[in-house]
């Protein structure tokens, strides 16, 4: 990441997935997601310093579920 970051998600279908993998910086920027829902029931905290966190989106009908391996190096 290189600033503080909003992802939106359009013409998703059912059925389908979406795999980022992001890396911060030592500047430690955030990421805001669409509506999303996760495990934990908010989205996770980007990991801080030069980690790569991997985020996996799955559509099923109208529903966006999220979940995050974090903290890899």
């Amino acid at each position: 990441l290189s600033a503080n970051t909003t992802f939106t998600f359009s013409n998703v279908s059912d059925g389908q997935t979406i795999v980022v993998k992001l890396t911060n910086t030592a500047s430690n920027y955030t990421v805001t997601w669409p509506t999303v829902k996760w495990s934990a029931g908010a989205a996770p905290t980007m990991t801080i310093g030069a980690k790569d966190d991997v985020y996996t989106f799955v559509r099923v009908g109208s529903t966006t579920y999220g979940s995050a391996v974090q903290n890899m190096s």
